[in-house]
Parts: structure tokens; C-alpha cells; sequence
């Protein structure tokens, strides 16, 4: 085809002269046949449409169309060359495809995010390592989100507690624990954290009423330091006509305090460490455990009236004082009585040495004490005496526990396993003699098996007199009624 301004070729598909820019008119040849086969065929939707419609030539139903139906086309020319419109296209193209990527990298990230966010197992780990690095306020932020996602979840919930004992906020943690054991009842994760926040407060009550009312005794076993200590006391309050020895017991490793005044018992009170009695009349017994935590358990008290009649006491016929020449001490013990005493200024009682006649005079200084003691335990009036001898001797007591020794020997016995204490003098026929007691080691009998063997020195009966002056030395026999001394010959 050529260009109908200059005449210059154009190219198939071009629609306007490369030369002078001319655009291509297009116009289609006339055909006679086409025409009026579109003529009748228009004619035929024209009837379908209007029915009632009045045709110009109804028989033929012929339709005239003017020449405008073959229409001209008519393109307008780009003005620019092909190539650049290609380029500019291309990069229409990949700029609307790189918007396309971009945005969905972007909806890409955000659903991740979102995702994420809701994400249980990702969030409770963020707010786990946020614990760990000791951020514990972004922590507790995250770890409530975590909580809204699933709030029936038990371990951010313990997280959270984590945190606010961390920042020192223990009654935050303990209502939210509080509420915990009701839905995990049982938790020993809950009770470990329970018992550290009540301790951090020092509230020793709550652990103890936390831990008695577990019903798991793993609980109770795991804890059972923070119980509240037991105290018992026996007998039973009441009124008695003897004294009575009071028994404090607890189960616990705590010490127990008691008063006897009525007062309240604390830490400054006594310290119980055995049994011990009452004095006559009324007293008021309070006690209180307290155990290595500090733990108290609650005060005891029991109520005793002690009333009966003491034993006469006795009274001395000797006189107390010093003594140059050995004389024995006598007693007066009333009728009916029994007396006991000791030489060492202790109380005496049941097991002291039984009064039953005259008692040889100690040499030196000794401190006597009498007492009347009856059958149940009651004592009379104590009477004290002091009595010192100091007898003139050429013989001194260790010389003559020699002579005793060597004569036993020289007779042929074995005086190894034995003692001799020369402890008291008196006279026979005017003449004054060291007394001389043997002494046999005896084991004591114990019922703990493991505890190391005790030995005492019992008197085996064997009694010997050495004359201060003079050194002889003989076997002596004791009177108990009169508390006088016979001797014999070796």
C-alpha cells in the first residue's frame, strides 16, 4: 500500500507514512450481496421487535441502509514512534508488577506478625526470655497478653507470679496464686510458690493453715517444717493432795518455753528440759512451742492447786560447828518419819542416803541437809548443818590407805579393781581412827545401747580403821543403829 500524500510505501500493519506522517485511510469495498443479505437480516430483528410496526415495503420487507452502514474507520495516528510506545508499555508493565510484589511482601509480613501475636507458644516464649534477662515489667506486659489468648492456661499464670515476686510484689502474686489452687488444686508448683511469697512476707501463720488444711500428704511431708508445732502437758489440771512433776512434750524439733507465774511464755521464758514439780498451792502452767522456723504453736495453759500436810522435819541433837576429835552426828527423826540426807549441800530425796542411826563425822568441811520424805515424794522442811573436823594425826589419810592396801596384798588379794577413800574418823576405846571404805567400779545399766558405758564407785562393804597416831591398822564392822565402829585383827 502506498501513501496517497507522497506516494511512499507502507509497511504491512503500519497505520500512518513513516515518510511524512500521513495516516492510512481504510475504506472497505463495496459488495452488492452483502449488502442486501444485511439489509433483509436487519429487517428480520427489525419485525421480531416491533410487530405492528409499518414497514415502508412490507411484501419485500426490505430495509434501506444508507452507505453510512459501511462506515469509515478512522484511526488516529500516534505521533510518537512505535519502539518508544513499546518501552514505555514495558515499564508500565513491570512497575505495575513490582507495586503487585511490594504489596504482597507487605500483607506478607503483617500476617506473619499477626500471626505471631496470637500465637501462644511464640508469645509465652518472648515473655519467658524477657524473664530470664531480668526485664520482668516487659515480661509481666507480655505475659498478661499471653494470659488473654488462653486464660484456662496454668503457666504464664505461674510466670506472672514469677515476676511479681521477682519486683518484690508478693501480694500480687499470692492473689493470683490464691485463685490458681482453685482451679489446680494439688499443684505443687502452686504450693512452692504459695509458701515462698508467704515466707518473703514473713507470714509463718498463712503456710502453716496452707499447709494443714493440704489433703495430700506429700504436701504436708515436703513442708512440715512450716507446721504449726504441737504441745501437750500431763497430768491433767485439778487439784492434788501430793506433789506432782509436770511433763511439756512436743513432737516437733522446736524448743519449748514455759512460765509458772501465769505470765504469757515467749522466747525469754524458761526452757523446758525435763520434768519438773510444782510447789504447794496454786500454780498456773503456761507453755509454747517454737520451732527452728520461728513457727509458735498456741500457748497451753493448765491450772494445778497442790494442798496436803508436809512431813515433820527432823532436827539435829548434835550441834553443828568444829571438831577437833571426831563425834557423831544424831538426828532426831520424828515418829512415823523418814529421814534422808546428803553431805554436799544437794537437796535431798528418796535415793539421798537413808538416815538409820548415828552418822561417823566427815573429815574437813562438809555440808549436811536433812529432810523428812514420805511415801509419796513429799518433803518436810529442810534443816541444814555445816560440820568440820580436823583431828590431830601423826598418820596422814594417804599413808593410811597405803597400810590398808599392803596388808590386803601381803594377805594375798588383788586391790587393782578396787578403790579405798579414807572419807570419815571416829573413836573406839578413846583411841582415834581413820575409816576406810573400799569401793568396787560397777557399770551402770542403761537402755540406749549405743551410748558409751558409765561406771560409779558402790561401796563393796569392806571397811577398814587405821590409828592416826600410831598407824595400826585393822577390819572394822559398822553399826548402823548405834554408828559405832567394832574392830578385829587382820
Amino acid at each position: 500500500m502506498k501513501c496517497e500524500k507522497c506516494g511512499s510505501e507502507i509497511k504491512e500493519g503500519h497505520l500512518y507514512c513513516d515518510v511524512c506522517g500521513e495516516e492510512v485511510r481504510i475504506v472497505p469495498d463495496f459488495d452488492a450481496a452483502l449488502d442486501e443479505s444485511i439489509q433483509v437480516n436487519l429487517a428480520d430483528v427489525y419485525d421480531e421487535i416491533n410487530p405492528d410496526s409499518n414497514v415502508v415495503n412490507s411484501e419485500t420487507k426490505e430495509i434501506r441502509i444508507s452507505n453510512e452502514a459501511t462506515r469509515e474507520i478512522n484511526i488516529k495516528p500516534n505521533k510518537e514512534p512505535q519502539k518508544e510506545q513499546l518501552v514505555i508499555n514495558k515499564v508500565l508493565i513491570i512497575s505495575i508488577a513490582a507495586i503487585c510484589v511490594a504489596v504482597l511482601v507487605v500483607c506478607s509480613v503483617i500476617y506473619k506478625n499477626v500471626r505471631e501475636y496470637y500465637s501462644y507458644d511464640a508469645q509465652y516464649e518472648e515473655a519467658f526470655e524477657l524473664f530470664e534477662a531480668g526485664d520482668y515489667e516487659a515480661s509481666i506486659k507480655k505475659v498478661k497478653h499471653v494470659i488473654s489468648i488462653d486464660e484456662n492456661e496454668e503457666r504464664p499464670k505461674l510466670l506472672l507470679c514469677d515476676n511479681y515476686y521477682e519486683l518484690g510484689k508478693y501480694d500480687e502474686a499470692l492473689a493470683v496464686l490464691e485463685k490458681l489452687m482453685e482451679s489446680f488444686p494439688g499443684d505443687m508448683n502452686i504450693y512452692e510458690r504459695l509458701v515462698k511469697n508467704y515466707d518473703a512476707k514473713g507470714d509463718n501463720k498463712s503456710i502453716s493453715d496452707l499447709i494443714s488444711s493440704a489433703t495430700d500428704e506429700s504436701v504436708r511431708y515436703m513442708y512440715g517444717d512450716y507446721l504449726c508445732p504441737d504441745i501437750s502437758i500431763s497430768p491433767e489440771g485439778g487439784s492434788y493432795d501430793e506433789v506432782k512433776e509436770i511433763t511439756l512434750s512436743t513432737s516437733s524439733d522446736g524448743l519449748i518455753y514455759y512460765t509458772l507465774d501465769g505470765s504469757e511464755p515467749d522466747e525469754m521464758a524458761r526452757i523446758y528440759t525435763g520434768p519438773f514439780e510444782i510447789e504447794p498451792g496454786d500454780t498456773l502452767v503456761k507453755a509454747i512451742c517454737i520451732n527452728s522456723r520461728g513457727i509458735k504453736s498456741d500457748v497451753i495453759e493448765t491450772s494445778y492447786s497442790i494442798s496436803f500436810t508436809l512431813p515433820d522435819p527432823p532436827s539435829l541433837k548434835t550441834k553443828d560447828g568444829k571438831y577437833n576429835t571426831p563425834t557423831a552426828i544424831v538426828v532426831n527423826v520424828p515418829e512415823g518419819e523418814t529421814c534422808y540426807y546428803t553431805v554436799d549441800n544437794s537437796e535431798p530425796t528418796a535415793e539421798s542416803n537413808l538416815y538409820e542411826g548415828p552418822i561417823p563425822m566427815y573429815i574437813g568441811q562438809h555440808s549436811f541437809k536433812f529432810s523428812c520424805i514420805d511415801e509419796k515424794g513429799t518433803s518436810s522442811e529442810v534443816v541444814s548443818a555445816e560440820f568440820s573436823l580436823d583431828i590431830v594425826n601423826l598418820i596422814d589419810m594417804g599413808i593410811a590407805k597405803d597400810n590398808v592396801i599392803l596388808l590386803l596384798e601381803t594377805g594375798g588379794k588383788s586391790t587393782d579393781k578396787f578403790t579405798y577413800k579414807c572419807e570419815q574418823a571416829t573413836v573406839v576405846d578413846g583411841s582415834t581412827y581413820y575409816i576406810i571404805n573400799e569401793y568396787a567400779s560397777t557399770k551402770i545399766e542403761t537402755l540406749d545401747e549405743e551410748s558409751d558405758d558409765e561406771y560409779i564407785d558402790k561401796q563393796t562393804g569392806n571397811v577398814y580403821a587405821v590409828d592416826v597416831l600410831t598407824g595400826l591398822t585393822y577390819k572394822a564392822a559398822f553399826d548402823k543403829k548405834s554408828g559405832t565402829y567394832s574392830l578385829s585383827m587382820f
